[in-house]
């Protein structure tokens, strides 16, 4: 099980690839794909629940993971939460106000992950700056520069603040698994803070 909380410090309001009770006051839920390591809490009632009593509160991830969601028995009672998104299109969502806070936009992109099918990883943009998300991924040397999602209108790489890689393997084996390969191509296109 990974030890990824799900919450990205930056924007507390969501919360990214975990769905149990630590994480039921969340405003926006995000599933990068659908292998059982990122779906903890996603099949509970507790979530289920959840869902049912707070309008405006859904769970987005890319098409082909919602046809995951569906087929599966256990997941179909959260068809009405689930919003299908198409990959490399910005999505608006307007994040409900908690507590004090006023309400507020965030620009959410899916970016195709590499990792299985349905797999995504999230680049969300806000007042605060901008996250990545990488969930489990697989990139190759110059796949950045091809990724429109990662770069701004003039063509320059945009800045990413936070940058949140799936260590779940390295954790538990204290190495990184990723080739020579895909490390040359991280190293090479990021200029964000890293954080695990």
């Amino acid at each position: 099980m990974s030890s990824f909380s799900g919450k990205l410090k930056a924007f507390p309001q969501i919360s990214v690839d975990r769905f149990d009770r630590r994480n039921l006051a969340i405003t926006a839920y995000f599933l990068s794909h659908a292998h059982s390591d990122h779906m903890v809490g996603l099949s509970s009632l507790i979530f289920l629940y959840h869902l049912e009593g707070n309008s405006g509160v859904y769970l987005y991830c890319w098409s082909i993971t919602a046809r995951f969601l569906q087929a599966s028995i256990r997941h179909r009672p959260l068809n009405p939460w689930v919003r299908p998104r198409p990959h490399e299109q910005p999505l608006k969502i307007t994040l409900p106000n908690v507590a004090e806070e006023a309400c507020h936009q965030l620009c959410v992109t899916l970016i195709p992950a590499g990792h299985c099918p349905g797999s995504v990883m999230f680049l969300v943009e806000g007042r605060v700056g901008t996250v990545l998300y990488t969930g489990d991924f697989r990139t190759g040397v110059g796949d950045v520069e091809g990724i429109r999602a990662l770069h701004n209108g003039n063509g320059t790489v945009k800045t990413v603040d936070w940058l949140h890689v799936d260590t779940h393997c390295s954790a538990t084996t204290g190495i990184f698994s990723t080739s020579p390969r895909e490390r040359r191509a991280w190293k090479s296109g990021w200029r964000g803070g890293i954080t695990t």
